[in-house]
């Protein structure tokens, strides 16, 4: 007798993306995989986001709207809570997946280690700088350095919409959330909560194309980021002060984001805290430097270009 196929909740939060939101839902109609449901939760869109998805011809569509708008995680949260799948996918509203995305994902989790709770694919990224395309394959394989947990730590190159597939179990049986408190970075924080818990593989193809404009969704709101890495420090600080390479790292971070979002005194706190693990590191010194004599808008522009 053939056992019925597990089904698979892909979960697509929205918010005023009438222009793309067809283009995703198309990528999903045409999964080679079928046993899914398509949750997408409007965070209030004020275009013509709700119509369009609503008309899409496709019944394994659920369309839920927030009472407010209230960010991806909130997003994301609700969808979690609304899915019934085993398996649990997110896609962004402006990005496409190829036809064998879910078929891919699904018999790399199910022949995984029984510990491996999510998995991830290569992406590509389409870029649109000033109407000129660039296009980049990347598949991040990351060397695993003590466990899980520490390898995030030392180094996070995936965002939830890089083509994520998670166990039901991870949201469901074990309440890891997305902190609804932070206003950005709550991908960062998510998978170093959940990487306590459970390990990855990845599905060594690029299954996921990632739009990204001039003016991203990436775009940084360095406030918002300064105060999700003083949270994710705090959360996370007892394991980074074991290791030197990462007290600077995340004090560096804090130092940048505080210096950027004009924020002196924070950045300061950082800058004496790395002043105890690299006192005569020349980049501490320069990056503080231009912020204070250049002033925040130069210095941030001067950073960002020699940070590429």
């Amino acid at each position: 007798m053939q056992l019925e196929e597990p089904l698979v909740s892909i979960i697509i939060p929205v918010y005023n993306r009438a222009a793309v939101i067809e283009r995703a839902l198309q990528s999903v109609h045409e999964q080679t995989y079928k046993t899914l449901e398509v949750i997408v939760i409007d965070d209030c869109s004020t275009d013509a986001t709700q119509e369009i998805v609503k008309g899409f011809a496709d019944k394994r569509i659920v369309y839920y709207r927030l009472k407010k708008n209230s960010g991806a995680a909130t997003a994301r949260n609700n969808g979690i809570r609304l899915a019934r799948g085993s398996y649990i996918s997110f896609l962004d509203s402006d990005d496409v997946l190829e036809p064998q995305f879910v078929e891919k994902s699904l018999a790399k989790i199910e022949n995984s280690s029984p510990d491996c709770g999510f998995v991830w694919t290569g992406c590509r990224r389409v870029k649109n700088e000033h109407g000129e395309l660039s296009i980049k394959e990347e598949i991040w394989r990351p060397q695993i350095i003590e466990s899980p947990y520490i390898t995030f730590l030392h180094g996070l190159h995936i965002g939830i919409g890089c083509g994520l597939t998670f166990k039901s179990e991870v949201f469901h049986r074990s309440k890891f959330y997305f902190d609804e408190e932070l206003k950005a970075a709550e991908d960062t924080d998510f998978f170093l909560r959940v990487s306590q818990s459970y390990s990855f593989d990845v599905v060594p193809d690029c299954l996921i194309t990632i739009h990204q404009e001039a003016e991203d969704r990436l775009s940084l709101s360095y406030e918002k980021n300064a105060k999700a890495y003083e949270k994710i420090i705090s959360k996370h600080g007892h394991k980074i002060e074991n290791y030197k390479s990462l007290r600077f790292k995340y004090n560096y971070k804090g130092m940048w984001y505080n210096l950027a979002a004009g924020c002196r005194s924070s950045a300061l706190k950082y800058f004496f805290k790395l002043l105890k693990v690299e006192p005569f590191n020349p980049k501490i010194w320069l990056v503080l430097l231009s912020y204070f004599l250049l002033g925040k808008e130069l210095a941030k522009r001067l950073h960002l270009k020699h940070s590429k």
